[in-house]
């Protein structure tokens, strides 16, 4: 009975590891073949991608382009893949106004494939649009020309910044948003020449050789805000003439929001304020006063203005501070440069020449200004920069874009000689467009991707 007894045993324990040699030998094979579908159908994903791809170059190459475009996919060995189709991918493009849609599908033919069931498909369509506006004011700093200006180891901007013209770099200015240009910088970052070592730091990282973002040909479309602004839902405007203006905002109630008034007066050219003047209740409407002459502005604003100077050789001239009610900035540290930018204040100040800090008593110990600065044909600048005793700060909370780069003071060994030192912030509320002052002007994006969508299924049709 025992021999027997063992035997039965030893079969019974036999047949048990036989059935879990076989099971895990079966497992070893199920965990292979999920490797070889993974690796199939990421295959097929990124042939899918590489479609979408293909087809947006050839989109931003020719925006009119419509159709489709195969390609087949080779080996390393330069043969066609697949025994049963040739694996490849497909994009069809297709425009309808302001949108172009593409739709990006691949067929990959795995090696083990004998039917053309065995392909594996995958989808991406890709929506993108043109004609997208975005606003001057979404950039910290932006010039067309640079001029002979240098970017030195006191200056820190917050925000975006970029130029169509070299970025003269000195020692280690530090840029905490995306820094790109149209040409390059000089020096390069790290490299040495002339005498200077561009040691900058930047932390939103740069970029060199992009495309230029041209300025403003005119003001037309801006002052029509003020010419005809019932064309406008929600705006309101002024249009006065050639007239120069004198532009005093008052707040009113510091405890209200919303009572906020412009008082202004208008002379003819190179006059000054006198008599009494036009009352504008700004409420809680986007306005815009706009005139051919020059536009002279001080003040607390409550609301949400664009002042526009927007004739031939027309300047803005920063008479006083110009704040806001809400303070936009509260609690701002340098280690935390976008805490705090709060405040429904908004204000633009767009002139086709020059946007000037004026050389007088109210300025000559320091000058706020807070909003979006546009100087389409000129710079912003100080008055008699040069000249003098040093003025204290110059605090821009806001936006500067200008087409040739300002001077607003000068310096010897880092410190200032004569006009200001420079304190800019970069008011982060203007990274929403929707955030911007009553129809600010903005560039072209070109066109850009609206939407991306993947799925690993084959729609049933391509349009």
């Amino acid at each position: 009975m025992l021999g027997k007894g063992a035997l039965i045993y030893v079969i019974g324990f036999g047949i048990v590891l036989a059935t879990i040699g076989r099971t895990l030998n079966q497992y070893a094979l199920d965990s292979i073949d999920n490797v070889v579908s993974y690796h199939d159908q990421a295959e097929s994903h990124t042939m899918a991608i590489t479609g979408a791809n293909v087809g947006m170059s050839k989109v931003y190459q020719d925006s009119t382009w419509f159709g489709t475009y195969g390609q087949p996919i080779k080996d390393a060995s330069g043969a066609q893949t697949g025994n049963v189709k040739i694996s490849r991918f497909v994009v069809a493009s297709d425009t309808s106004g302001t949108t172009s849609k593409l739709q990006a599908i691949s067929a990959f033919c795995p090696w083990y494939a004998i039917s053309a069931n065995d392909t594996i498909r995958d989808t991406v369509e890709v929506t993108l649009r043109t004609g997208v506006l975005m606003p001057y004011s979404t950039m910290a700093w932006m010039t067309n020309d640079e001029g002979n200006v240098w970017w030195m180891s006191q200056d820190t901007v917050f925000g975006r910044v970029h130029s169509n013209s070299a970025l003269n770099m000195d020692g280690t200015p530090t840029f905490y948003g995306r820094v790109t240009t149209a040409a390059s910088m000089n020096p390069m970052p790290g490299k040495t020449s002339g005498g200077h070592t561009n040691k900058g730091v930047f932390k939103g990282g740069y970029e060199t050789g992009v495309p230029a973002i041209p300025l403003p040909q005119d003001l037309s479309a801006l002052t029509d805000y003020a010419q005809n602004p019932l064309k406008y839902p929600g705006y309101k405007g002024n249009w006065y003439g050639n007239k120069d203006l004198w532009v005093t905002l008052d707040p009113g109630s510091t405890s209200v929001d919303g009572d906020g008034k412009a008082l202004v007066w208008q002379t003819s050219s190179g006059g000054s304020a006198s008599g009494k003047p036009d009352t504008v209740q700004l409420g809680n409407s986007q306005w815009v006063l706009a005139t051919s002459g020059t536009v002279h502005v001080q003040g607390t604003l409550d609301g949400k203005l664009t002042l526009v100077a927007g004739g031939s050789g027309a300047d803005i001239k920063i008479e006083n501070d110009v704040k806001y009610q809400q303070n936009p900035f509260v609690n701002i540290k340098p280690d935390n440069p976008v805490d705090g930018y709060t405040g429904n204040d908004f204000l633009g100040l767009v002139a086709n020449d020059d946007i000037i800090v004026r050389d007088n008593s109210a300025n000559d110990n320091g000058c706020t200004i807070m909003g979006a600065l546009l100087a389409v044909n000129g710079s912003f600048t100080a008055e008699n920069y040069d000249h003098g005793s040093p003025r204290n700060d110059l605090t821009v909370v806001g936006s500067i874009t200008q087409n040739t780069r300002g001077a607003v003071g000068t310096f010897s060994g880092g410190v200032v000689q004569t006009g200001y030192a420079k304190q800019y912030y970069y008011d982060t509320r203007f990274d929403n467009p929707s955030n911007t002052p009553p129809g600010f002007p903005g560039f072209n994006l070109g066109m850009v991707i609206s939407d991306w969508w993947e799925s690993y299924p084959q729609p049933k049709s391509f349009w």
